[in-house]
């Protein structure tokens, strides 16, 4: 009798199944709660969550096979007790069609303690012009793994966002692996909403990550006072389009003492490699290795700091008067080239000193 009592509370008869289902060791199944989306149905599991000692919601929130399934309402994490699985990203799949964040995540109050997953799903933004995959900050030690985050292609529009948008928090040690950025205005975007003092994003670990910017979109973009610094960032990158940008830097923004891992190929035209104006900060170690890739490199290398390797595969301009961009770099064995206006080239001996 009590094994069938137990079987009744995890497998209710068939005129129940919409009812809210607490499985063994605090997992919720999202598909099994209210809500006319997955996002509202996310929103009622984690009003279930019990809450544990340190007074935040414990509980790992299961999310259903789906293909292109809607998600129209926004979700916001803000206990680090909580995770959000879904079963691959090639098997949970959601289409968002929020005007704003399809996923926020931050601790409230912010907290050191280890912050939960988010695995194996994939969000489709509409084009919306405020539309965010996932936007998070003031968190420590998140792991986020096996997602592909695309189509957040709106004028304020990004993949994935790190943010700290609150006094008195920072966004350190989290791990990103497994994750495919494509096709939005900024796939993977650095800033500080909350001011200067509040800028620490320190000792993240981006392992493996693969970045598609297209047409005019921008593959890492860090803005504001953001001080990205002793992180690891290995990509995979296919830069393609017309005019897309795969390192840029903004305002008084840092990539400080970063292993940099990055290669890749050409599939457009025209953009830039690095866009780091005068202000800013670079410093790496590792390498850059793009194939048919220009250097586009935009700014004064000179005073990025010892640490600074750029390492593109050699190429020679056709012409002097080949297609190019004020601004763009190549190297061969024998000459510097450099592009003084639109389609002009000029070019010095390299030799021995």
């Amino acid at each position: 009798m009590i094994l069938l009592m137990l079987l009744w509370l995890v497998y209710p008869a068939a005129g129940q199944m919409g009812s809210p289902v607490v499985q063994a060791d605090g997992e919720f199944t999202a598909a099994q709660y209210p809500g006319n989306d997955i996002g509202a149905k996310i929103n009622a599991a984690l009003a279930a969550c019990p809450k544990g000692a340190y007074g935040f919601a414990q509980c790992v929130i299961r999310l259903p096979r789906a293909d292109h399934a809607m998600w129209s309402t926004p979700v916001t994490i803000t206990s680090p007790g909580v995770s959000l699985r879904g079963l691959g990203s090639s098997a949970s799949v959601f289409n968002c069609n929020v005007n704003g964040d399809c996923l926020r995540i931050y601790t409230a109050p912010f907290t050191i303690l280890q912050a939960g997953n988010v695995v194996g799903f994939s969000l489709f933004g509409n084009g919306s012009a405020n539309g965010v995959g996932i936007h998070m900050g003031g968190v420590i030690a998140a792991h986020l793994e096996d997602m592909a985050l695309s189509g957040f292609t709106g004028t304020h529009g990004a993949a994935l966002w790190f943010d700290n948008a609150h006094a008195g928090t920072w966004t350190e040690r989290n791990v990103v692996t497994g994750v495919h950025l494509d096709n939005s205005t900024k796939l993977l975007r650095f800033t500080v909403e909350a001011g200067p003092s509040w800028n620490s994003f320190g000792y993240n670990r981006f392992l493996d990550v693969r970045l598609n910017p297209n047409t005019n979109q921008i593959g890492v973009s860090i803005e504001n006072s953001s001080n990205v610094y002793n992180g690891t960032f290995r990509f995979t990158i296919n830069k393609g389009g017309a005019g897309a940008t795969v390192f840029h830097l903004q305002d008084a923004a840092k990539w400080d003492q970063i292993e940099l891992h990055a290669s890749g190929e050409e599939m457009g035209t025209g953009g830039l490699l690095w866009d780091v104006p005068e202000g800013t900060t670079v410093n790496y170690y590792g390498e850059v290795l793009l194939l048919n890739v220009a250097s586009h490199i935009y700014g004064n290398f000179e005073s990025l700091g010892s640490f600074t390797k750029v390492n593109i595969a050699p190429r020679t301009p056709g012409s002097s008067s080949a297609p190019c961009n004020t601004g763009d770099y190549e190297q061969d064995s024998s000459y510097i080239y450099v592009c003084t206006s639109n389609n002009r080239w000029r070019r010095a001996a390299l030799a021995d000193f």
